[in-house]
Formats: structure tokens, C-alpha cells, sequence
């Protein structure tokens, strides 16, 4: 009997063992897995932090106004614009500096210019004053040159004049004389 009940004890016993070594087993086994699941959660993270950190950057290049582009003609046909329009700007802004600096010229003693503050609209307006002005005074010119030249003509004329009638007076003396001027021109050589 003791060997009976030894024989199912000892197959229990051995049962509780190896039933004790198999939940080690299964402890071992689930810490292991828990730790592999651990890594796979830190690299994860890692992963989705460096996406993030990806699609924020791609997100602050679009607001910059920079997309990659799909192909190089869309690449071409974006520069081309970019070009564009930075060269409108670039006009714009040679055109402002070209009527600070006419401003400036026109009347440097201002002080509103020496210290950098102007109004585009006011400066603008007196250009185009001066320009009236000046376009005035070239019309007033142009009259007076051609008055001039028209009152240099007359003298030249009223010159001539003078002069053909001393030669007719001295024509109709030599005929008075009774020579004539062909005969004395003939006679001198």
C-alpha cells in the first residue's frame, strides 16, 4: 500500500514538478515576450516620433511655399513662375527706387528724405508736377526757337534785300555811266 500510495504521489509529486518547471517555463517565456513586446512598443514610439517629425518638417516646407515636386516638367513650369514673378517684384521695385531717387534729386534739402521717410504717393505726384512743368517750359522754348528762327530769317532776308539794292544802285550807276558791267568785268581781265 505504501508503495501504492507512494506510486501516485510520486507521479503527482513528479506531475507538481514538472508542472512547476512548465509554469517556469511559461514565466520565463511570457517575461521574455513581454520584454520583446516592450522593445517593439519604445521602437514604435521612436518610429512614429520620427514621422512626426518628418510630416512636421514636410508641413512647414509647404507653408515656406516648397513642394517636391512629381515630375520635371511640374518643376520647370514652378521655377518658371517663381521667375516670373520675382522679376514683377524686381521691376516694382527698381521702378520705386528710381522715383525715390528722381524725389531726392529734385529736392535734396528735405529732410523727410534724409531720414528715410517718404510717401510713394506724394513724391509720385510732385514727379509729375515737375514733369509738367519742365514740358511747359520746353513748349514756351520750342515757341520762342522757332520765333527766333523765323525772326532770323527775316533778317536775313531784309539783309539780302539791302544788299540787292546796292547792287542795283550800282548797276543803273554803271548804266548811267555807260558801261556796262559785262564790258568793265571783260575789260579788267
Amino acid at each position: 500500500m505504501y508503495a501504492q500510495s507512494q506510486g501516485p504521489l510520486s507521479i503527482a509529486g513528479t506531475a507538481i514538478s514538472s508542472g512547476a518547471s512548465d509554469q517556469t517555463d511559461f514565466q520565463i517565456k511570457l517575461q521574455l515576450k513581454d520584454a520583446v513586446i516592450i522593445k517593439l512598443q519604445e521602437e514604435l514610439d521612436k518610429s512614429r516620433k520620427r514621422a512626426q517629425a518628418v510630416v512636421s518638417a514636410v508641413n512647414e516646407t509647404n507653408k515656406l511655399g516648397f513642394e517636391i515636386p512629381k515630375n520635371h516638367e511640374e518643376l520647370y513650369r514652378k521655377l518658371v513662375e517663381k521667375l516670373q514673378s520675382t522679376e514683377k517684384e524686381l521691376e516694382d521695385t527698381k521702378n520705386r527706387l528710381e522715383a525715390l531717387v528722381t524725389a531726392i534729386a529734385l529736392n535734396p534739402s528735405q529732410s523727410q528724405y534724409k531720414y528715410g521717410r517718404y510717401d510713394e504717393q506724394e513724391i509720385a505726384h510732385k514727379i509729375i508736377t515737375k514733369l509738367q512743368m519742365l514740358s511747359e517750359e520746353n513748349e514756351e522754348l520750342s515757341k520762342l526757337l522757332s520765333y527766333g528762327k523765323a525772326k532770323e530769317k527775316d533778317i536775313e532776308i531784309g539783309l539780302l534785300r539791302s544788299q540787292n539794292l546796292e547792287l542795283r544802285d550800282k548797276l543803273a550807276k554803271f548804266e548811267s555811266k555807260g558801261e556796262s558791267p559785262s564790258t568793265k568785268l571783260i575789260t579788267s581781265k
